[in-house]
């Protein structure tokens, strides 16, 4: 752990110049070290272990690299080698970006959605007569001796087929480092706004802060304990699953079996898991945050049983109360989208013409880069219209789903429908077209659809911890860049070679086989149903629309409404349905708290729970650790 930086550190570090020439060079190798790590143990863990490191915005594996790194500096340390806890906190939020790439952020999804359809496509389900003809050749591989080759594996003897996929994988990294790109431009352009203007609490980059820079030592035995408990738990399961006569501790609840009888059988499918991570979050994040996710949540319940009361049947067709719900939390999204970047862009606006003070060039690079993407997507196949479309819709998915994260702290965020279901569902399917919605599944299943994983609150707890550590953001954006392509370059060829060594059959179903083609038996169910405007899903966007515009202005204009509206546009997702009673929970102890021990109480609990986050996430790196040594 580091203590704040002083004046006296400042002076102790600059008569040292040798030294810190020494560590700077240390904390550089050290830094790409822990990237090397993440891209080869990330899909290892994924694929083999069925076990993932990158889950929430707060990586198992980046706190993982970073609790080793505060040991290494500690021992370092012994020899008068004390390089700052900026270098440190700066390595982290380049291991936090970089830990989703090899993952569902990109690398993850990458191969097989390159090969999926090829290989999946039958006489039965008719894809190749049906979307074969709208793929362009730079999509997806059609070599059909490679596709198997990297489904069923080639033996350790037999070269791989690098050629057949060079094409598509080329169009694809372009494509990535664009969209990467892009979200950087839009994260430098907000952050000033969104962490010196409305001075958002950031409690993600809070949980990390206070373990590197603790403000006073009383708080390390707390902390440690809050740190051990979840290890232990998980560390006690972990070793049931492979010795069953030892015992376990239960952590997940389907409390939803119970209800069979109508009109309650709607909600036979919930489920929930304590879960100490965001038990922590709970306690930590401001309770109007903590009980707006809650709290929604068990609002979607009570409109779900009235709705199938009512005679609505369950599920995702037109009319079905899934998709009403869906579409209800679709015009939240919008609605709150337009809300959080209108302010950006008057205060853009309104600084005159001065160029670097205005800083416009940053939105000018982020539209133009997002103009490149749809100029490929429209090379593509895809209408111009339907690009942007889906742009925007993704862009405000975005926005909302990172305002939750630094505004609200949840690490977990969802949302509950895909770009394609407001496109399509708006305007029907006919209208938007078979070519374009073809085109339109590689992107969004390949970025868009695993939203635990999405760049941009990475990139905001990287401003924030630039700001607040502090270290240079310029310093911090070359890193990014550096840890990028270093991340890609390792993670990709070791991907390729684990899937064809072991055969993608025989990895993990969720990334091989079942995301990369739930997008073609979508489109598949849509040709043999299609619909035109779906009236009640827009009438339910509507309706979110104006439940989230009626929220948003109640939080503004009264003091005395104490419910955030960011739960709302999470209130049906399966994200929340697993976490809401941990939030809970973590609500309903930092209540008790203030309301028993008062407000230097609620301190002194305080790092125990951020111990929990951490014992939480570094428990699920110890779990790989022990899967891969018992497997």
């Amino acid at each position: 752990m580091c203590p704040a930086s002083t004046g006296q550190d400042l002076m102790l570090r600059d008569s040292h110049d040798s030294a810190q020439k020494r560590l700077t060079f240390a904390t550089l190798m050290m830094t790409f070290a822990g990237i090397v790590a993440i891209a080869i143990v990330t899909p290892y863990a994924d694929l083999v272990l069925e076990q993932r490191l990158t889950s929430a915005h707060l990586s198992s594996s980046a706190l993982t690299l970073l609790l080793l790194a505060l040991a290494f500096r500690k021992l370092l340390s012994r020899w008068r080698f004390n390089f700052p806890c900026s270098d440190l906190l700066l390595a982290y939020s380049v291991w936090h970006f970089c830990s989703a790439l090899p993952s569902s952020g990109f690398g993850g999804f990458l191969f097989p959605m390159m090969a999926t359809f090829h290989y999946f496509s039958t006489p039965a389900n008719q894809w190749q007569e049906l979307f074969g003809s709208f793929i362009p050749p730079w999509f997806a591989v059609s070599d059909l001796a490679a596709v198997r080759s990297f489904y069923e594996g080639v033996p350790a003897s037999s070269s791989l087929q690098f050629w057949a996929w060079a094409f598509p994988a080329s169009f694809w990294l372009i494509f990535a480092t664009i969209y990467f790109a892009s979200l950087l431009c839009l994260a430098l352009w907000l952050h000033s706004h969104w962490i010196v203007d409305e001075k958002l609490s950031f409690p993600t980059v809070q949980v990390v802060q206070s373990v590197v820079m603790p403000n006073n030592r009383r708080s390390l035995f707390p902390l440690l304990c809050g740190i051990m408990l979840p290890i232990l738990v998980h560390s006690l399961n972990g070793l049931a699953k492979h010795f069953p006569s030892l015992p376990s501790l239960p952590l997940q609840f389907a409390w939803g079996k119970a209800f069979v009888d109508f009109p309650f059988d709607v909600w036979q499918g919930e489920r929930t898991v304590f879960n100490f991570a965001s038990l922590g979050i709970g306690f930590i994040i401001p309770a109007e945050v903590a009980l707006s996710f809650w709290g929604f949540y068990l609002v979607h319940l009570l409109v779900r049983l009235i709705l199938r009361w009512r005679g609505f049947a369950p599920g995702v067709g037109t009319g079905g109360i899934t998709t009403l719900q869906r579409a209800q939390e679709a015009g939240g999204f919008l609605i709150l989208a337009a809300v959080l970047l209108m302010p950006a862009l008057r205060k853009t606006m309104s600084r005159g013409r001065n160029w670097a003070r205005t800083q416009i060039h940053l939105p000018i690079l982020w539209v133009s880069l997002t103009l490149v993407l749809i100029l490929l997507l429209c090379l593509s196949g895809m209408r111009f219209l339907t690009a942007v479309a889906l742009f925007a819709v993704w862009t405000a998915v975005h926005l909302v789903l990172t305002r939750a994260v630094s505004a609200g702290g949840i690490m977990n965020v969802e949302c509950s429908f895909m770009p394609w279901d407001i496109i399509a569902r708006t305007v029907g399917v006919h209208r938007v077209g078979w070519r374009d919605l073809t085109v339109m599944a590689f992107p969004q299943q390949l970025f868009m659809f695993d939203q635990v994983t999405i760049p941009l609150p990475y990139l905001m707890d990287g401003f924030k911890m630039a700001i607040s550590s502090p270290f240079p953001i310029r310093l911090f954006v070359l890193n990014l860049a550096f840890g990028y392509f270093a991340t890609i370059a390792i993670s990709l060829p070791f991907t390729f070679w684990l899937c064809h060594r072991w055969g993608a059959l025989n990895l993990n179903a969720w990334f091989t086989q079942q995301e990369p083609s739930w997008a073609f038996h979508k489109l598949r169910s849509w040709m043999a149903a299609p619909f035109g405007v779906d009236m009640p899903f827009v009438q339910n966007m509507l309706i979110g629309a104006t439940v989230m515009a009626f929220l948003l202005y109640f939080h503004r204009h009264f003091l005395w409404w104490n419910i955030s509206p960011l739960g709302f546009v999470m209130s049906s997702t399966s994200t929340l349905q697993s976490h809401w009673f941990s939030l809970f929970f973590g609500w309903l102890l930092r209540g008790l708290s203030l309301r028993f021990a008062g407000l230097e109480g609620y301190q002194s609990f305080r790092p125990f729970f951020i111990g929990c986050i951490w014992g939480g996430l570094v428990a699920n790196a110890v779990l790989v650790l022990t899967d891969f040594m018992l497997r």
